[in-house]
């Protein structure tokens, strides 16, 4: 029975850190607590007014349906963050990563984002362009205090045991122009953990 190499070692480490990375962020856009729910199909703009003082942020899901002519529609939402003394608006924004499943009908997670709470009182508006009355199914969902730390955590071990498993495996990869393939790659890799979660 052979061992696996350090370098094996260290590559099966950083696949299991970026199953629990991609485990943590899907946990909380389908299990994160919201404070409340937006039917944005009926109405396009609907609010929600929050008094707890306790929260610091909020991320943006939207729960949708639709069909096969649907899938690759992104529909724009608007922000409108309201307290006694300001209005805080984040326009046009685009769902940043989604789980979508196939065939002529199918339901996505859409991840709008994270947004940041001023203290106090505050009325949270979201908009939808027109485009989701193409959609059968758009429910936003305000979730509460979003847990970044642990999905970033997660992606940076991640990125750090996978660097290091390239790093140590310099030996085997062809010479001359091919030798900086593999770390090209993980510059792309780089940018798609980094952006995936935000």
């Amino acid at each position: 029975m052979r061992f696996p190499t350090f370098p094996e070692f260290l590559f099966a480490m950083s696949m299991v850190f970026f199953i629990a990375f991609l485990s943590a962020f899907n946990s909380e856009l389908l299990d994160g607590e919201p404070l409340c729910e937006l039917n944005l199909l009926s109405e396009q703009q609907e609010s929600c007014n929050l008094n707890d003082y306790s929260y610091t942020n909020f991320r943006l899901v939207v729960h949708s349906g639709g069909n096969s002519k649907t899938v690759t529609t992104k529909v724009p939402i608007s922000i409108i963050i309201r307290t006694d003394d300001e209005a805080i608006k984040h326009e046009s924004i685009l769902p940043k990563a989604a789980s979508t499943g196939a065939g002529r009908k199918y339901h996505s997670n859409l991840n709008y984002g994270v947004y940041d709470l001023p203290k106090g009182s505050v009325t949270i508006s979201v908009i939808a362009n027109d485009s989701v009355k193409r959609f059968s199914l758009f429910n936003a969902k305000i979730l509460k205090n979003a847990n970044n730390y642990y999905v970033h955590l997660l992606g940076l071990i991640f990125l750090v045991i996978l660097f290091f498993s390239i790093y140590n495996r310099q030996s085997i990869f062809v010479n001359g122009i091919g030798k900086p393939l593999p770390y090209i790659l993980y510059f792309f890799v780089v940018l798609l953990v980094v952006t995936w979660a935000l």
